[in-house]
């Protein structure tokens, strides 16, 4: 079993596109745990600001077979590549220690920290979304647990 970091963006749609990645992960894969959910600008073009936060979960997937399920999602979600500073859906396979992209380092570095017990305050606008009547996420970081279907 792996455990992955998985970075999720969206600036068009976001709330509904980012909700609907993280539905997905926590249908898909195990012990999957979220980061607080960001809103950060869209930097260089002009765009919408983005919804962004990390994901991890544990699978016996690959690296290239999980590249697939990500690639796959953001098709399902509408992404459309040749689109300039939007993107209705995003996922990133993030490396820990090796993460570029200045709005998930934070992130990772909260959920590496919330696997291990400790707390770490990230210093960004934080967003909220509700996956569920019973369940939202995204001012701090938290598991999520697959649903029993009946």
């Amino acid at each position: 079993m792996n455990r992955y970091f998985v970075g999720i963006g969206s600036n068009e749609n976001a709330v509904h596109n980012c909700t609907a990645m993280i539905r997905a992960i926590r249908s898909a894969f195990r012990q999957v745990c979220v980061s607080s959910i960001v809103q950060t600008p869209a930097y260089g073009v002009d765009a919408p600001h983005y919804l962004n936060a990390v994901v991890s979960f544990e699978a016996l997937l690959s690296i290239p077979e999980l590249y697939d399920w990500c690639k796959k999602l953001e098709t399902q979600l509408g992404r459309i590549r040749t689109r300039n500073g939007i993107c209705q859906a995003d996922l990133d396979i993030l490396q820990p220690g090796h993460v570029s992209e200045v709005y998930y380092q934070p992130l990772v570095l909260q959920l590496q920290a919330f696997l291990k017990g400790e707390a770490i305050r990230v210093n960004l606008e934080k967003v909220c979304l509700q996956l569920d009547e019973r369940m939202s996420v995204g001012d701090a970081p938290c598991y999520l647990f697959q649903t029993e279907t009946a």
